[in-house]
């Protein structure tokens, strides 16, 4: 066997990756993967070699240097989100979740689904979505259908199976939801009596209300409505002490430069910590006050 294919039989059977994300990763069919590892691939054995081996580099880099991945921490918002959501799904009825980009809205709904993987679906609208599109994925995460019927035909089967089912319909970024789609929604809800949660931007409000009142049956059954607000210092608290055990009381600096953003947050904590590795130093409120300003200047924010 030859080095590159030992390297990548080990890589395997360490890090148990299929071969077919690692032919996905490079570029070619899991097939071509498994005839190389075989010996028997006909094709250009040194392009695929020249793909592995980049492959494999970085993802060398990448365990050796990983990104700090920020778990679920029940902070004020998420808290909020999942009383929210959980109201929503008990009572079958349309609740809607607003608030800036960044502040964990997406992280707290998906966890609020992971809680009850059978009974909710989560969808991550977005913009061009259509309706077919939109209905033939509740009707996959649901039932299992391919979602290649047509839309009337999957609408209907949902109000169908959806009664009394007890289930909950979670879309995310709704705001990239046109008026047919939302209209849709709201069938399904009226048909069904399904939980609902719509979650986005301070624009889904809006769009909701409807120009010359086109969505005033959608809005006139939505029954709660919530803004959500930027992380409290508390909040910053909480998620470096389950984020950075190691960061001896810097939490305050994070608080002071990530302006209540999570998602700002999350990239200071990563950078942060990939800096302190590499001088081989703790983790200090200067580290992090250097990071911040950085990355504030590179996006030209104040």
């Amino acid at each position: 066997m030859s080095n590159m294919r030992q390297q990548l039989q080990d890589h395997i059977e360490e890090e148990g990756t299929s071969q077919t994300a690692i032919g996905k990763a490079i570029g070619y069919s899991g097939s071509t993967i498994s005839q190389y590892l075989d010996g028997i691939y006909k094709g250009d054995v040194s392009a695929v070699e020249t793909e592995i081996g980049q492959y494999l580099a970085l993802e060398s880099e990448r365990r050796a240097d990983p990104k700090v991945r920020i778990p679920y921490v029940q902070i004020t918002s998420a808290k909020k989100v999942y009383d929210f959501s959980r109201s929503a799904h008990r009572d079958g009825e349309i609740c809607v979740i607003t608030g800036d980009p960044g502040l964990g809205k997406t992280k707290a709904l998906e966890h609020y689904q992971s809680k009850y993987p059978k009974k909710v679906a989560y969808l991550r609208a977005y913009k061009g979505m259509n309706v077919k599109t939109l209905v033939g994925k509740l009707h996959q995460t649901f039932f299992g259908g391919n979602g290649n019927g047509s839309r009337n035909d999957m609408v209907e089967d949902l109000c169908v199976k959806l009664k009394d089912a007890n289930r909950c319909i979670v879309i995310d970024q709704a705001e990239y939801l046109n008026l047919t789609a939302l209209e849709t929604l709201r069938e399904i809800h009226d048909a069904s009596e399904c939980g609902m949660v719509l979650a986005g931007t301070e624009n889904l409000r809006e769009n909701l209300r409807g120009r010359n009142k086109s969505l005033a049956q959608i809005w006139s059954r939505v029954r709660r409505i919530i803004r959500l607000d930027r992380l409290t210092p508390e909040d910053v608290e909480k998620i470096i002490h389950a984020a950075l055990p190691e960061a001896n009381g810097a939490w305050k600096a994070f608080s002071q430069h990530c302006n209540g953003n999570a998602r700002l947050l999350e990239t200071f904590i990563w950078r942060v910590k990939r800096v302190a590795g590499k001088n081989k130093t703790a983790i200090t409120e200067e580290i992090v006050t250097k990071v911040a300003r950085q990355h504030k200047d590179a996006l030209g924010i104040a």
